[in-house]
């Protein structure tokens, strides 16, 4: 800002002058924010690259506000460029913005509906009819009163495009059918969860539990092929597996199985939850955490196969295994030593008959004692979980459990001890603190 000064002395003093300039009218003009988007869909009929479509429809996208009465026309011509267009990416946008309008007040469900179902029948890009049926599915889910005709329309579609060779698209399919339930809706999941894709057999068996969750109760006749599902190579088959067969265990517990090799017939909860226990050797932490996370529920489970959970004995191949000093100490007091010229002649000579072992219970043996000392705090902490609910619902099971919950109050994660602690006190009326064990607690409460 410029001044023009003017200096003037008089009798011995100083005036100092100022002027300053009139300051400039500024004019603010609102931008007509509602006809803006409106505006962009009018301007894609003269876009002659995919480019400049695409830069368009980003626009409509962030300024997404139309005229009720404007929409119809605008989904018109929405799905008109969508017919002109050969690149999947702006109708992938497109059909994205439909998802979006499909929000909005005073939109109309059914023409969207009818419009994109329309749109994808002919395409042949996975993305493309991915995001035509997520934008179906979101349609279906936001419309508070949706007429059963178009709900039917919709899963029709999703079973059609179940037989399209993308994992993607038969994701989307298995969200609308659990959302959208019908007669056949698990027969037509289960079908799947022989998937080649592991991503497919993952998304049925997690879809199977929605459905489950939501009243459609599952079939005992699928435990067999769960089971199964348990030895997968990919750990998000073996993790929904774990889901499946708690709920099929929980809700089919008195049905008999049979033992595999054996004539013995053991309940399904109490198969389900050694087969889980087995699950807590498992090299992946996450399907660790899933099947300690997912003990805790089996409260059905008979206590013979429970307290097995705390016994640290280890069984392998048959054999009992001792320890290094307990080998070493028979040796001594044998006199028996391995020469080297005799092949194997220091194998365990204690080799058990088979019909002495019972497969089922070794599965559960020490599954708790694992589960406590495992090397990652997210499985330690739901261990004291499960045990503390386990516990709860089977006294005899608080009392062997104490010492182990106890122990927990030296781990070396805080959350692991406060939570052990919030147990030890749910369960306080079912046990009775030895001296020793109290000397533990109050130890570990001066450190913390």
């Amino acid at each position: 800002m410029a001044f023009w000064k003017r200096r003037m002395i008089s009798s011995g003093s100083e005036v100092l002058e100022t002027t300053q300039k009139p300051l400039k009218k500024l004019r603010l003009v609102k931008k007509p924010t509602q006809a803006s988007a409106a505006l962009y869909v009018g301007l894609l009929e003269n876009t002659k690259t995919s480019n400049d479509a695409m830069q368009l429809l980003l626009r409509i996208s962030d300024s997404l506000h139309f005229k009720e009465e404007d929409i119809p026309g605008i989904i018109k011509k929405l799905g008109d460029h969508f017919q002109q267009q050969n690149e999947s990416a702006v109708r992938v946008k497109i059909l994205s913005i439909f998802r979006s309008i499909g929000r909005m007040p005073g939109a109309d469900p059914t023409l969207l509906i009818e419009r994109t179902i329309r749109m994808i029948q002919k395409e042949t890009s996975h993305k493309v009819i991915a995001q035509g049926l997520t934008t179906l599915m979101d349609i279906s889910q936001n419309s508070e009163k949706l007429e059963d005709h178009l709900l039917l329309m919709i899963y029709n579609t999703a079973k059609l495009y179940l037989k399209d060779s993308n994992h993607w698209v038969k994701q989307v399919c298995f969200r609308i059918i659990g959302h959208i339930k019908q007669s056949d809706s698990l027969k037509t999941i289960a079908d799947y969860i022989h998937s080649q894709d592991a991503r497919v057999r993952s998304a049925a068996m997690e879809t199977l539990v929605i459905l489950h969750e939501d009243g459609e109760k599952l079939e005992a006749s699928m435990y067999p092929d769960v089971c199964q599902a348990l030895n997968d190579d990919y750990e998000i088959v073996r993790a929904a597996a774990l889901k499946l067969l708690c709920l099929i265990g929980n809700a089919y517990s008195e049905n008999l199985v049979q033992v595999p090799n054996t004539n013995e017939s053991i309940r399904l909860i109490d198969d389900a939850f050694s087969k889980i226990c087995q699950a807590v050797n498992d090299l992946s932490m996450q399907v660790r955490f899933q099947a300690m996370d997912l003990l805790g529920s089996m409260t059905k489970v008979d206590p013979y196969f429970l307290n097995q959970t705390l016994d640290k004995k280890l069984m392998s191949n048959m054999r009992k295994k001792k320890s290094l000093h307990e080998r070493s100490s028979e040796i001594v007091t044998s006199g028996e030593w391995s020469t080297g010229k005799k092949w194997a002649d220091d194998a365990p000579k204690e080799l058990l008959d088979k019909d002495e072992v019972n497969v089922v219970s070794s599965g559960s043996c020490g599954a708790f004692v694992h589960g406590l000392e495992d090397e990652f705090m997210e499985v330690r902490s739901a261990s004291v979980d499960a045990l503390c609910n386990l516990a709860i619902h089977h006294p005899e099971f608080a009392v062997l459990s104490l010492d182990f919950l106890v122990d927990m109050f030296n781990d070396e994660i805080e959350a692991v001890r406060i939570k052990a602690i919030d147990s030890l006190t749910q369960m306080s009326h079912h046990i009775i603190l030895r001296e020793h064990q109290l000397e533990t607690i109050l130890g570990a409460l001066e450190v913390s």
